[in-house]
């Protein structure tokens, strides 16, 4: 999303043709950048994380499913 995000703001920012032009067109890329980074450390932060479920959620999800 982040690159596509940033490949948008590129296609906005040339169609201004102005002198703000440059200035903008880094600005988005380095925002694509951090979110891009964002995006990634939270992926590998996932990673790390337990799959375990409690007990209530598991009976809650149990009933819910029961019923549809």
């Amino acid at each position: 999303m982040a690159f596509f995000g940033t490949l948008w703001a590129y296609t906005g920012i040339m169609g201004l043709q102005g002198w703000g032009v440059p200035l903008l067109l880094v600005m988005a890329v380095a925002i694509g950048i951090a979110l891009f980074i964002g995006g990634d450390s939270l992926i590998r932060a996932s990673r790390e994380l337990t799959n375990q479920v409690s007990k209530t959620d598991l009976i809650r999800g149990k009933r819910t499913r029961f019923w549809l």
